[in-house]
């Protein structure tokens, strides 16, 4: 369980660093490139598709990424709850 915290709080960062790099990234290319970055299990994976669906869907609010990480952090067993 913690793993997949650490990887979600790790992939969400990520997406908001790619997202700031490319702006006109669409979801389906962020989650590609976590996908490539994450090297973990099937359920890490799944946990950090979460995040970062959270992260981008906070980013579209206009929310600033320190926001968007401490809000994510909060939500951490609640997305995980929400995989299981």
């Amino acid at each position: 369980m913690e793993k997949a915290k650490i990887t979600m709080v790790v992939a969400a960062s990520k997406a908001l660093e790619y997202k700031n790099k490319n702006p006109k990234a669409e979801a389906e290319e962020i989650f590609q490139y976590i996908m490539e970055e994450i090297k973990t299990g099937k359920f890490e994976k799944a946990a950090a598709i979460a995040a970062v669906t959270k992260a981008l869907q906070y980013k579209e609010e206009k929310m600033n990424d320190k926001e968007i990480l401490q809000k994510i952090m909060e939500q951490l067993d609640n997305l995980i709850s929400n995989i299981e």
